[in-house]
């Protein structure tokens, strides 16, 4: 929550969020220096002013060598 009215609101109010994130990531050996992945994160943010509503879906893959 914030301590004060948020000038995106008309009325101004006070803003009260609540966010929420689901992040997931799998890997798998490639070879001895190598692994790939994949990865997936969810992040929702809900809010009583509009404005600062999100929600949002992030995937992700790639190769990692190691040294």
């Amino acid at each position: 929550s914030f301590d004060n009215p948020s000038n995106r609101s008309v009325p101004a109010r006070v803003r009260g969020d609540s966010t929420h994130t689901v992040a997931l990531r799998l890997e798998r050996p490639l070879t001895d220096w190598a692994l790939a992945y994949v990865g997936y994160r969810f992040y929702r943010n809900t809010s009583n002013v509009g404005a600062f509503q999100a929600t949002s879906h992030l995937f992700s893959s790639g190769i990692r060598f190691g040294l």
